[in-house]
């Protein structure tokens, strides 16, 4: 994923159900349990 101006863009095939992290990246390691968050808007 690249990510410029706000923007992000994923450079290889998403399948249905997959999801991308887009905050905390820095914090990610293998292994680690990532829940979903659903802003309320």
């Amino acid at each position: 994923m690249f990510v410029k101006n706000q923007q992000a863009l994923v450079k290889s095939t998403l399948n249905v159900g997959d999801e991308v992290v887009a905050a905390g990246t820095t914090k990610m390691r293998e292994g680690l349990v990532v829940k979903p968050y659903n802003a309320e808007l």
